[in-house]
């Protein structure tokens, strides 16, 4: 039997720590809104406020993660207080070795079911290329920057909360590694750390967002600057019309047609200063507005309970080891597309551009049964973005085809994959960054182990 020391009390103060570190405001004060009605600052405004929104939802399932964990420590605290009951009234009695609680596992706080948004770069449609209606759109009813500048007044206000509740979790952790010296005082140390660890990252994606935010109110400030008043072009219509006016007045001899010629040379400045500013303003809504991925929080594990002699409340899990079970192997029968601007469900994950699939990491029931149509990446077959992939085959992604699951063109019995993916391994490689040791890319920007 493995040695143990434990300190009940150091474990039941640990657990209120935990679950303090987490406390903190999650909600996002204000929805950010568009700095003016023209198709960029909607779009760039429409993909913050998703990013600001994805941050905040994390947040709440991470605060609630950690009051899951800090009443976890309580349980456990308890159980070990039950043991030493039992043995001080076995022992009183004169009798032998006394045994552990026999009763389930206590029940926990419950996960909320929160409705966090995909993130997607801004889709920039229908951009006017008259200046007076460019004009119009971003100085009429224009400059509603508060609601943006809240939101990241808060995002930043909370990676402060953020980066401290990463620390206070790391601390706990060095405190209680301390006082509870055994396999489940070290896995139970572990977890916190975990979620300390994932608490800092998730303080810089709340500080790059403010970040976006402060750009794009520049980008519009500029623009707006740039681009001429609705004002300055109705002076020159006016004007112009006083002057074709004047100039076909009997026995004006045309002697307006400089006037004119000015006019017209003015106004054509006005629609290319218009163009040209509000160009710019489009070129700051790129794929960089999105940031990169968010992660969800680390769930709590099953079965890090302990009693009698440190053994878990749950036996150790005989799955088998990543890759080699089917119940997590990425069913293409499972694959949800989301297209552009569209929420993803909640409770899974992105594994391909446009493609989701639910995350067995969430404790949302279980365990998935096993893959019915797994995908091999050996069969998988690239074509150009616009081609047609084989005969039998559907498209996962542009240019991505894998084995048909429907109807006749689908394998009849369906082949054990040789090269099956494990959905818990998937990951999102950023452009420019290097993909884990050992990973191929079976769609763009998303790998697995081979």
């Amino acid at each position: 039997m493995a040695s143990l020391r434990i300190s009940p009390d150091a474990v039941v103060a640990a657990g209120s720590q935990v679950t303090a570190a987490g406390s903190h405001s999650t909600s996002l004060p204000v929805v950010p809104r568009p700095v003016a009605a023209d198709p960029v600052s909607v779009a760039v405004a429409s993909t913050l406020a998703a990013r600001a929104a994805a941050v905040s939802g994390h947040s709440s399932l991470a605060a609630a993660i950690a009051a899951h964990r800090g009443a976890r420590l309580n349980a456990d605290a308890a159980s070990y207080l039950e043991v030493d009951e039992a043995a001080a009234a076995t022992l009183g009695r004169g009798g032998g070795t006394p045994t552990g609680p026999a009763g389930a596992a206590p029940a926990l706080p419950p996960l909320p079911d929160l409705n966090i948004p995909a993130v997607s770069p801004p889709v920039v449609t229908g951009i006017p290329g008259d200046g007076k209606a460019i004009a119009e759109l971003i100085h009429t009813g224009g400059g509603n920057t508060e609601g943006l500048r809240s939101a990241a007044t808060w995002l930043r206000e909370h990676s402060t909360e953020l980066h401290s509740s990463g620390t206070a979790l790391h601390s706990i952790a060095g405190d209680l590694e301390n006082e509870w010296a055994s396999e489940a005082g070290g896995n139970a140390t572990a977890r916190i750390r975990e979620l300390g660890t994932w608490y800092s990252a998730h303080a810089e994606h709340a500080s790059v967002a403010a970040s976006a935010i402060d750009r794009h109110l520049d980008s519009y400030s500029r623009a707006k600057s740039a681009i001429p008043t609705p004002e300055e072009f109705d002076d020159n219509e006016r004007r112009l019309r006083m002057a074709v006016a004047a100039n076909n007045t009997p026995g004006s001899l045309g002697r307006y047609t400089p006037v004119i010629n000015q006019l017209v040379t003015e106004r054509a400045t006005l629609n290319a200063k218009a163009v040209q500013g509000y160009g710019e303003y489009a070129a700051s809504a790129g794929p960089e507005v999105a940031g990169d991925p968010q992660s969800p929080p680390p769930h709590p594990h099953d079965g890090i309970h302990a009693f009698s002699g440190d053994v878990p409340l749950s036996p150790k899990s005989q799955d088998p080891p990543h890759g080699k079970d089917p119940r997590y192997w990425l069913d293409l029968d499972k694959v949800i597309h989301v297209s552009p601007g569209q929420l993803a469900p909640y409770g899974t994950k992105q594994i391909g551009p446009g493609l989701y699939y639910p995350d067995p990491g969430l404790p949302v029931g279980g365990a998935p049964s096993a893959a019915k149509h797994p995908l091999d990446v050996a069969d998988m077959v690239t074509t150009a973005p616009k081609g047609l992939g084989p005969n039998g085959y559907e498209q996962l992604s542009p240019g991505r085809w894998a084995p048909s699951t429907k109807g006749l063109d689908a394998a009849q019995p369906w082949p054990t994959p040789q090269q099956p993916i494990d959905i818990r391994d998937v990951v999102q490689v950023t452009p420019g960054q290097l993909a884990p040791s050992g990973y191929i890319e079976y769609l763009p920007g998303f790998w697995a182990p081979m």
